[in-house]
C-alpha cells in the first residue's frame, strides 16, 4: 500500500491541488458566478447595517396645544371617530335586524330544518318558530349570532339608548334603565321599520347625545373643577430596524432600486419636557386657569391630554407622510454608502396585508379571527394581481408592478408561515383555513372528504428523485417552493386532524327521554351536544354509528416525508450495503444500528440503517417497527435484517392505498439509482456534489469573507 502511494504521489498530488483549488473557488466566489452571486450577502450586509441604526427619527413636528380638564374627560379628539364609528355601528344593527327578518321569512318547515344543523337550545320553539315581538327579539338575534361582534363595541349601550330615545320620543330627563326590556323595546322599533325607506345616522346628534351621557356620569365635585394648561413639546416619527428581515428588502438593479416590504413609519416619541427652551426660560407646560379643588390627579389628567393632543396635531401635519419621505432619502444615501453603488430610489410597501401580519405578529400566533380577515385580503390582493397579470399582456410597462405586488404577498405569506395557528398543532399554512372547518365539529363528512380529495394533488416522481415533473400552481406557490414543501405541509395537517380522532357520519339533532341516554347508547353514538329541556326530555346533536375517520385520513396521506439532507445523506452514505455493487457487499455494518433489508419481489437490493425509515411517514414507520416488515409499492418490501424474506408476512400488510404504493415504488426507484449514480461518479464531481451542499447550508457570509470581496472589488 505504501508502495502504491510513493509511486503515485504526484498523481494523487495533483488531485488533492485540483481538489482545493474547487473548493476555494466555491467558498470564496469572487464574482458571483457560482449561483446567487454577490446580490444576497449585499441584503444581507444591508440588513445587519440597518438594525445597528435601531429607530431612525425622520421627521419631527414641535407644537403648542392648550386643553382644559374637561377636553381631557370627555376625550374631544375622538369627535371625527365618534362621528364615523357610530354611523358603522347603526349600520351594523340594521344588517343584524335584516339578518333575522330574512330568517323569519322563511316557512315553519324550513326553519325547523335550519335548527337541526344549530346546536340546541332550550325553549326553541320560542326562539325558531315565534314571530319576532319584543320579548324574544333579543334571544333570537343572540342565538343566532347576528349580534355577537356588534355588541362588543364600547359605543353599542349609548346607541340603544339613543335609538330608544328617539324611537320612542322619550327626553332625556326620564331615566333610561339599561336592562334587557329597554333594550329589545328599543331594536323591536327598529326591526319594525326594516328595510327603512332611505335611513342613516343623524351623526352630529348622536355625538352631542353621547358626550350629555359621559357629562351626566361625573360627580358635581368633577364637573365644578375647572383647569386649563397650555403644553409645548415635539412629536417624533420614523422607523425602528430592530427587527428587520432579509426578507423583506428586495434590490433591483437595473433601475438601481431597493424595495423594502412591511415596514411602516411611526409615531417614536412624544414628550413636553418641564422646560420646553430652558436657555429663554420656556417651560414645557403652563397653568392659564384654575378653580376648585384640582389636584396633581387632574393636572397629570390634562397633561396627558396634552400630548396626545399634540400628537393629533402632528398627524394632521402629515409627519408620517414626510418622516417616509425623509426616510427614503436617508436610507438611499445609506446604501448607496454600503453597497458602493449608485442607489437612486427607496421605495416602502405598507398596505393594508402587511399592516395586517405586523399586527398579527405582535400576538406571536394566528387567530382563527384573523385567519379569516388575512383569508379575505389574501383573496383581494388575487383578484388584483389577475388584473394586473391580464393587462400587462397589453402593456408590459406593468411587469415591474406585478412583480411588487407578488413580493409583497409572498413576503406577508413567509412571515406568517413563522407562527402557530391557534386550533391546530401546526404553523400557520395554506391548509389552515380547511382544517380548522374540518375539526370545528369533531365529524368528517362527505364534503370535507372531497375538499381534501381536491387539496391532495398529484406530484408524478419522474425524471429526478429531487424534481417533480410538475410546477406549484398559483396562488399555491406563494406558499411553498416546490411540490415536496406542498407535500410535508399537507402531511402535517392531516396529522393535526388524525390526533383530533375525527368520526365519519351524518350529524342529526334529535329529542329523547333523559333515561334512554344511558351508557350503551353513549357508546354507540358519538354526542356532540347535550341540552337538557326539563326532567324527562333531552335535545341531543350526535353523530348516529359513528365510524373512525383515521383510516380514511391516512388513505389521503403522501407515503414519504420528504427530507432533502436525509436522501442527500441516504445518496452518498457509506454505511449502506448496495447488492447490485459487488465491492460494496463485503462492507462491515456497525453493531450499535439497527439495519432493514429492503427487496425488490423476493431480491435483497440493499441493507440500510434505521434513520433512514424516517423517509416513510410516521404510521408506515410505527407499523414496521412494531411488526419487522412492511410492503412499500408495488414491488418493494422491507424486512428486519436477517430475518429474510417472508412472502406470507407481506402479503398481509395493507397499510396503503393503490395510489400510495405507487408513488411509493416510483420514490424508491427513483432514490436507488440516483444513488447507483452518485456511488460509480468520480472522487472530483463527488467533491464538487459535497461543497455545492455546504454552501446551501450557510445562511450568512462571514465578515472576513465579506471584506476580501470588497477589497479585491475595488479598482
Amino acid at each position: 500500500m505504501i508502495g502504491l502511494f510513493l509511486k503515485n504521489w504526484k498523481f494523487l498530488l495533483d488531485i488533492l491541488i485540483v481538489l482545493a483549488i474547487v473548493v476555494g473557488l466555491f467558498i470564496w466566489n469572487p464574482f458571483g458566478i457560482f449561483e446567487g452571486g454577490l446580490k444576497l450577502n449585499e441584503t444581507t450586509n444591508m440588513v445587519t447595517e440597518v438594525r445597528q441604526i435601531g429607530q431612525l427619527v425622520t421627521a419631527e413636528y414641535y407644537g403648542e396645544v392648550i386643553s382644559s380638564i374637561d377636553e381631557a374627560r370627555l376625550n374631544l379628539i375622538e369627535d371625527e371617530n365618534i362621528q364615523t364609528r357610530g354611523e358603522i355601528l347603526y349600520q351594523d344593527i340594521r344588517s343584524a335586524l335584516k339578518n333575522l327578518k330574512n330568517f323569519q321569512g322563511l316557512s315553519k318547515d324550513e326553519r325547523d330544518e335550519e335548527y337541526k344543523k344549530m346546536t340546541p337550545v332550550n325553549n326553541w320553539r320560542r326562539i325558531i318558530r315565534h314571530e319576532v315581538d319584543s320579548r324574544n327579539i333579543m334571544d333570537k338575534l343572540n342565538f343566532h349570532g347576528y349580534l355577537d361582534d356588534v355588541a362588543l363595541d364600547p359605543l353599542y349601550e349609548d346607541m340603544l339608548e339613543y335609538l330608544y330615545r328617539i324611537k320612542t320620543k322619550k327626553k332625556k330627563d326620564e331615566k333610561w334603565n339599561p336592562s334587557t326590556r329597554n333594550k329589545e323595546e328599543a331594536l323591536f322599533l327598529m326591526y319594525q321599520e326594516v328595510p327603512p325607506p332611505n335611513d342613516s345616522l343623524p351623526s352630529v346628534d348622536f355625538m352631542d347625545f353621547y358626550y350629555e351621557n359621559k357629562l351626566a356620569d361625573f360627580s358635581r365635585k368633577e364637573t365644578r373643577k375647572k383647569l386649563a394648561m397650555v403644553g409645548r413639546g415635539w412629536v417624533k416619527a420614523g422607523f425602528d430596524f430592530t427587527d428587520l428581515d432579509p426578507s423583506a428588502i428586495v434590490i433591483y438593479d437595473d433601475l438601481a432600486e431597493v424595495h423594502i416590504f412591511g415596514l411602516a413609519p411611526s409615531i417614536l416619541d412624544a414628550d413636553i419636557n418641564p422646560w420646553f427652551i430652558p436657555e429663554k426660560g420656556i417651560p414645557g407646560f403652563e397653568i392659564l386657569d384654575y378653580n376648585g379643588k384640582v389636584d396633581f390627579k387632574d393636572a397629570k389628567k390634562v397633561k396627558e391630554y396634552c400630548i396626545e393632543k399634540l400628537m393629533a396635531f402632528a398627524h394632521r401635519a402629515e409627519i408620517l407622510k414626510n418622516a417616509e419621505i425623509q426616510g427614503a432619502e436617508t436610507l438611499k444615501n445609506l446604501f448607496s454608502l454600503i453597497t458602493g453603488k449608485d442607489v437612486k430610489k427607496v421605495v416602502f410597501h405598507h398596505d393594508k396585508i402587511s399592516q395586517m401580519v405586523a399586527q398579527i405578529e405582535s400576538d406571536e400566533a394566528v387567530s382563527g379571527f384573523e385567519l379569516s380577515l388575512i383569508d379575505s385580503l389574501l383573496k383581494m390582493e388575487f383578484a388584483v394581481l389577475d388584473s394586473l397579470e391580464l393587462a400587462m399582456k397589453q402593456d408590459s410597462k406593468l411587469i415591474r408592478t406585478v412583480e411588487q405586488k407578488k413580493k409583497n404577498i409572498a413576503f406577508s405569506v413567509s412571515r406568517l408561515q413563522r407562527l402557530p395557528m391557534l386550533g391546530t398543532s401546526t404553523n400557520y399554512g395554506y391548509f389552515s383555513k380547511d382544517i380548522l372547518q374540518i375539526t370545528a365539529d369533531g365529524v368528517l363528512d362527505e364534503s370535507e372528504m372531497a375538499l381534501l380529495a381536491t387539496l391532495r394533488l398529484d406530484w408524478p416522481f419522474e425524471g429526478s428523485i429531487h424534481y417533480f415533473s410538475k410546477s406549484v400552481p398559483s396562488p399555491i406557490y406563494f406558499w411553498y417552493n416546490d411540490p415536496s414543501e406542498y407535500m410535508n405541509a399537507f402531511n402535517l395537517s392531516l396529522q393535526s386532524l388524525l390526533r383530533d380522532n375525527l368520526v365519519v357520519g351524518e350529524i342529526d339533532t334529535v329529542s329523547m327521554q333523559v333515561a334512554e341516554v344511558d351508557s350503551t347508547f353513549m357508546h354507540e353514538h358519538k354526542v356532540l351536544n347535550y341540552n337538557k329541556i326539563n326532567d324527562r326530555e333531552v335535545i341531543l346533536t350526535l353523530v348516529k354509528n359513528p365510524i373512525d375517520a383515521n383510516p380514511e385520513l391516512t388513505f389521503k396521506l403522501y407515503p414519504i416525508t420528504y427530507n432533502h439532507l436525509l436522501i442527500d445523506d441516504f445518496i452518498e452514505s457509506t454505511e449502506i450495503i448496495d447488492f447490485a455493487n459487488p465491492k460494496a457487499r463485503n462492507l462491515a455494518l456497525k453493531d450499535s444500528l439497527t439495519y432493514w433489508d429492503l427487496y425488490l419481489d423476493e431480491s435483497l437490493n440493499l441493507v440500510f440503517p434505521d434513520k433512514y425509515l424516517d423517509l416513510l411517514i410516521p404510521k408506515a414507520k410505527e407499523s414496521l417497527l412494531s411488526k419487522g416488515y412492511l410492503k412499500v409499492g408495488a414491488n418493494y418490501s422491507i424486512l428486519k435484517k436477517d430475518r429474510g424474506f417472508d412472502n406470507t408476512l407481506i402479503k398481509k400488510d395493507s397499510l396503503f392505498s393503490e395510489i400510495q404504493s405507487k408513488e411509493l415504488d416510483m420514490f424508491i426507484k427513483l432514490l436507488l439509482r440516483e444513488r447507483s449514480e452518485y456511488q460509480n461518479k468520480g472522487a472530483l464531481e463527488k467533491a464538487n456534489r459535497w461543497v455545492k451542499a455546504k454552501l446551501k447550508e450557510r445562511r450568512a457570509t462571514p465578515t472576513w469573507l465579506t471584506s476580501l470581496r470588497e477589497s479585491v472589488g475595488r479598482p
